[in-house]
């Protein structure tokens, strides 16, 4: 089994803790925010709380084939969360841009709500295999504390809004969620690497064993094999390697004669008669 991260699962609640904050300071006054600001019916607003809960859960399987393809290529799948609430807190900057027209503002909202929402699955997912099980029940409990710092936070929230406006509330919440981001990111980095511990210890392993492989010694058919490599001249003759020793002897003392730029081809009954005519009297003299 593997053993509990308690600084994982506290991270995680203070990651939930801080977006609940950020959703309660302004965020409950989108609705508003789009009817008051821009003029958008009622019937509008709720398209919009339509779109954003459909996009959210559209988006959560590409979501989790991104984190679990970043695991395959041995990129720790954390830093997928952080280029998504990267993204989530892109969108809210366009918000809080003031003069933004209306055809932006809304695929902003609608995006940053639903990139936000995506994520919640492998946090939670995570924050499970961090604890031991006798703590899980007790880490859940956060959740219905959120909701209720939701409603708390909202009611400083509409102070700010009557002080700032609306963009102000969104640039609160804005630099909530910015820290939110900065301390997943440092738990991500901790170990100063963006490859998992896994990954790299397999790596290591891999290298290891390459090392303390011997470099592999000509067999006696690869000398062989080399040995037997027949060489061709311009002429396309064989080689003299491959040639009878005597014949070879011959040759050496009896250059071919050339007629007409050719060589003049012997018969095999001559050149037994010339070998045999080279050979020492004694040895003739012997077998007579």
């Amino acid at each position: 089994t593997r053993a509990p991260n308690m600084l994982g699962a506290n991270v995680i609640v203070v990651c939930d803790v801080l977006n609940a904050l950020g959703a309660g300071f302004s965020l409950k006054f989108i609705d508003l925010f789009l009817k008051v600001d821009y003029g958008v019916s009622p019937a509008g607003v709720f398209m919009v709380a339509f779109l954003q809960n459909i996009l959210g859960a559209w988006l959560t399987p590409f979501a989790k084939k991104l984190l679990a393809g970043l695991k395959q290529e041995g990129y720790r799948a954390k830093l997928g969360v952080v280029f998504l609430w990267s993204l989530a807190l892109l969108f809210l900057g366009l918000v809080c841009m003031p003069g933004m027209p209306l055809w932006v503002v809304i695929p902003s909202i609608v995006l940053m709500q639903s990139l936000n929402s995506c994520t919640k699955a492998f946090n939670r997912a995570q924050l499970i295999n961090f604890l031991p099980r006798e703590k899980i029940a007790t880490y859940m409990t956060w959740d219905a504390m959120n909701k209720a710092n939701q409603g708390g936070i909202a009611i400083f929230g509409a102070q700010v809004v009557a002080a700032a406006g609306y963009r102000g509330c969104f640039v609160g919440t804005f630099i909530i969620l910015f820290i939110r981001m900065l301390i997943y990111l440092t738990f991500t980095l901790r170990k100063g690497t963006i490859y998992r511990g896994g990954y790299l210890r397999a790596l290591e392993a891999q290298q290891l064993s390459e090392a303390a492989q011997p470099e592999s010694s000509p067999t006696n058919d690869d000398l062989t094999s080399v040995e037997n490599i027949k060489g061709y001249d311009d002429t396309d003759q064989e080689s003299q390697m491959f040639q009878p020793a005597e014949a070879l002897a011959l040759a050496s003392r009896k250059p071919a004669v050339r007629e007409e730029g050719q060589l003049l081809e012997l018969s095999p009954a001559r050149l037994l008669s010339d070998v045999w005519e080279e050979r020492p009297l004694s040895r003739r003299g012997s077998k007579l």
